[in-house]
């Protein structure tokens, strides 16, 4: 099942192959580069996602069991709580650059010469596990009555991040530009 928030970064993609003005570095990328922002995504769409579903999730279930389904938020609390997480994340990735340790485990994200959409997740494989995303998104979808607000919210924020890791040279008079200049 493919959600509307993949959908909408798959776009990305394409639209940074043809609109890119860095589309030149996508085609002189080195096997190296690519294998490791494939790889990366392979990471953070498939790996990153079942470890948060089966093991986060399961360990909330065995430590909080009858938390389970208990927070109940409309629109307006989800978007507070994205924007909490967002917040945190901030200071997190902040934390990413001025700690050593950390540093060496973020560094390999931007290597990148040109920005690039394929490059966004570009991270080392254990790196997730220092994010507040990992655990605080599990969470939130554990207590949450109803996730759809929540996870509505996540969907623009992750589509936020990948749009924010392009270089798009878009027509001045495309629809396109357009829409996504607001």
């Amino acid at each position: 099942k493919i959600d509307f928030a993949h959908f909408v970064i798959a776009g990305l993609m394409a639209l940074t192959v043809v609109y890119a003005p860095s589309r030149k570095t996508l085609v002189d990328k080195n096997f190296e580069g690519w294998s490791l922002d494939i790889l990366s995504l392979i990471n953070h769409f498939i790996f990153i996602p079942l470890v948060q579903g089966l093991l986060v999730y399961s360990l909330l279930a065995l430590l909080m069991p009858t938390l389970k389904g208990t927070l109940e938020f409309g629109w307006i609390a989800a978007l507070a709580c994205n924007m909490a997480i967002d917040y945190a994340w901030y200071w997190n990735h902040r934390a990413f650059h001025t700690q050593t340790k950390l540093w060496n485990l973020h560094a390999v994200h931007h290597e990148p010469n040109k920005l690039d959409v394929f490059a966004s997740s570009r991270n080392s494989l254990i790196t997730p596990l220092f994010m507040v995303y990992m655990w605080l998104v599990p969470l939130v979808l554990y207590l949450a009555m109803d996730p759809l607000p929540f996870l509505t919210f996540a969907g623009l924020g992750l589509i936020i991040n990948f749009w924010g890791h392009t270089e798009f040279n878009l027509p001045r008079d495309s629809a396109i530009r357009k829409v996504f200049s607001y």
